[in-house]
């Protein structure tokens, strides 16, 4: 059980739950605590997601809607490559295909 979970149900049975918080160094340790199971493949996810949520709202203040709608699908693009690399799995051909047309129509426009 982690720190975070002795709390809520501390805090159910009326005991005072400010204890795990009464100094920086127990703070520390509940805080690691409520991140117990997180993997790094959970930890991949939430910096691509990050990284998304920074580059696309960039995209449509610097290069405009054109741009934003090849960014997009270099996101997903991206997101299913590092997938494939993390897992060692190979995407469906399908997909592949659809990700060599993106990508080549974001070449031919670049033309």
């Amino acid at each position: 059980m982690s720190q975070l979970q002795s709390s809520v149900a501390a805090f159910k049975a009326g005991v005072s739950t400010l204890a795990p918080f009464s100094s920086a160094g127990s703070f520390c340790s509940a805080l690691l605590g409520s991140m117990e199971g997180i993997t790094p493949g959970v930890w991949l996810v939430v910096a691509l997601k990050s990284l998304n949520g920074l580059l696309i709202p960039a995209t449509l203040k610097y290069a405009g809607n054109i741009v934003y709608l090849y960014a997009k699908p270099t996101s997903i693009v991206a997101t299913a490559l590092a997938t494939a690399a993390y897992t060692g799995s190979v995407p469906p051909a399908s997909f592949v295909a659809g990700a060599a047309l993106v990508i080549w129509s974001m070449l031919s426009y670049k033309k």
